[in-house]
């Protein structure tokens, strides 16, 4: 009798939370950042996307249970999860496909339980999947198998791919991108009628990307959504990142403020520019390529790091939802995030001194706006959580007053 009453308690448990996320995003989902809606953080199912590491299923659904605490008591509401495909896609690997859709399944389960919503998207690899037409059916059995383990309810949200890319000179989500996506939302809604379908542009995911979409094809869906990311002025957001870019000049940068300040600009180019001509892995020729590339991303930096720049491009966003009619509670700004300081090739730090500034400014545009948001994200190099490992710590402090309640 004890077992039973226990198990009628979970389920009630579960369907009180149910119930709560659903009447929050119920009417098309109209949920505004004014009434205290949409405030979530990206996490990754597995820490750093590693699902081939050998530490046991049984340890990483304990570990997830930890940091959807931490992200529960750091004020979030929803957690994106990016589940990494790589054992339908590269691999077809049963027993890592297993242990995925476990993962999964539990740490849905377990968010619910902590009244977290949740959207599921996939990490793929984008360009060859969209713009090289390979891998389309094992990435069609790994969703379809990712969907089977979802919920058919509107407070949980599927993005069939992250960050889709624009191919060869079609702009947006005109094109490849745009012609798949509406295949695949075909496909989901085949099999969940009522989940939220997350719409993406092109262009990598960013505003640019989404400008050109026509939203006709999912605007009468009241369980759809849409997306873009936002981590403009590159060179500040991911400065030390040493994997960004085929040149990786990022990586010679570090200290730069935003809002972009002169005398800041100035003494981080030169030291950039100082730390590239000593890099003895170069030849002459590639120096002098990536010296003209870091210059230009200075420029760049120059134009896109000021309060205005923001307000604009946020601006941009709301004006093509109120073109197409479409009320601005229906858009996510899905990524945004600083990269944080690395003393050494394995060691994140502390985010640099203004990154709370800029985080604080993209959000304010967000939320003006009536759009909710996914930081990037709980705990890896761009991480809200400072501490030893993920599963541990707690918000960074100059994170308090950003995130917390």
């Amino acid at each position: 009798m004890d077992r039973f009453l226990r198990i009628r308690d979970q389920w009630l448990t579960a369907i009180v939370v149910a119930l709560g996320v659903f009447v929050s995003f119920s009417a098309s989902g109209e949920r505004s950042a004014a009434d205290g809606g949409i405030r979530g953080v990206n996490m990754r199912l597995v820490p750093y996307l590693d699902i081939t590491s050998t530490t046991p299923a049984d340890e990483l659904i304990r570990l997830n249970s930890a940091r959807l605490d931490l992200a529960q008591k750091a004020g979030f509401n929803l957690v994106r999860i990016g589940v990494p495909m790589e054992p339908w896609i590269e691999r077809d690997s049963a027993a890592e496909q297993d242990k995925s859709l476990r993962l999964l399944r539990e740490v849905l389960s377990s968010a619910a339980a902590k009244s977290l919503s949740a959207n599921v998207v996939l990490f793929v690899p984008a360009r060859k999947i969209v713009c090289e037409d390979q891998y389309r059916d094992p990435y069609r059995g790994g969703l379809h198998a990712v969907l089977t383990e979802l919920p058919d309810r509107p407070d949980i949200g599927i993005e069939v791919l992250s960050e889709p890319p624009t191919c060869g000179k079609t702009g947006g989500a005109i094109g490849a991108w745009g012609e798949l996506q509406t295949a695949l939302y075909r496909m989901v809604r085949s099999v969940k009628q009522d989940i939220r379908f997350v719409v993406a542009g092109g262009g990598w995911g960013g505003i640019d990307g989404l400008l050109p979409l026509d939203p006709a094809p999912y605007r009468d869906d009241p369980n759809t959504m849409f997306t873009f990311h936002y981590y403009e002025p590159f060179l500040y957001t991911h400065q030390e990142v040493s994997w960004l870019r085929p040149d990786h000049v990022n990586k010679y940068v570090k200290d730069l403020a935003w809002p972009v300040e002169g005398a800041n600009s100035g003494h981080v180019r030169d030291d950039a520019l100082t730390a590239l001509a000593k890099d003895q892995s170069l030849d002459d020729t590639r120096r002098s390529e990536d010296r003209r590339s870091l210059l230009r991303l200075f420029d760049e930096y120059a134009a896109q790091g000021t309060t205005s720049y923001l307000s604009t491009r946020f601006q941009a966003v709301a004006d093509w939802a109120g073109a197409h009619h479409l009320p601005t509670s229906r858009i996510l700004l899905g990524e945004f995030g600083v990269h944080r300081h690395m003393p050494t090739a394995s060691v994140v730090s502390d985010p640099w001194p203004t990154a709370q500034i800029w985080l604080a400014a993209v959000r304010k545009e967000a939320e003006r706006r009536g759009l909710g948001w996914f930081v990037w994200d709980l705990d890896s190099g761009f991480g809200v959580i400072c501490g030893n490992g993920p599963g541990t710590g707690e918000l960074c402090p100059s994170y308090r007053t950003l995130f917390g309640e």
